[in-house]
């Protein structure tokens, strides 16, 4: 398994911000997923992103944004998305290859997508992603 820390992008605005909030990852390759926790000694993620709910990884988060070269993104059925940002490029590439390797992209089995690539949707159902997101 993948583990690391990361910052997610809070999806609520906190006074007319979005913030960064540290959070620990695991990639499972056995459970297909992708948890993430508060930190390695948690007992149990604060969320669960099921395999056959990802739709697309993100190499590239729009360059005019701050640290862009240190961010990704994770696209999910039904409109959802993930950002993350890396400590640094190689921690990056370090997700972004595991994600690849482990064929957690389930649209992109030859490589990362790049951040301008459309790739078709995915024949998955909405509902795997369940409330465990």
């Amino acid at each position: 398994a993948c583990t690391g820390f990361v910052y997610r992008k809070c999806p609520k605005r906190v006074l007319g911000r979005r913030m960064w909030q540290k959070r620990y990852l695991i990639l499972e390759p056995r459970k297909q997923s992708l948890a993430y926790y508060n930190g390695p000694t948690a007992k149990s993620p604060i969320g669960i992103i099921p395999a056959l709910a990802i739709k697309k990884v993100v190499r590239t988060v729009s360059e005019s944004k701050k640290n862009s070269d240190v961010r990704f993104a994770i696209e999910l059925i039904g409109d959802w998305k993930f950002e993350f940002k890396a400590k640094s490029k190689v921690e990056k590439e370090r997700w972004l290859l595991a994600l690849r390797d482990r064929h957690i992209d389930n649209n992109d089995p030859h490589g990362v997508c790049g951040g301008g690539d459309k790739s078709p949707s995915s024949s998955s159902s909405s509902s795997s992603l369940q409330h465990i997101i």
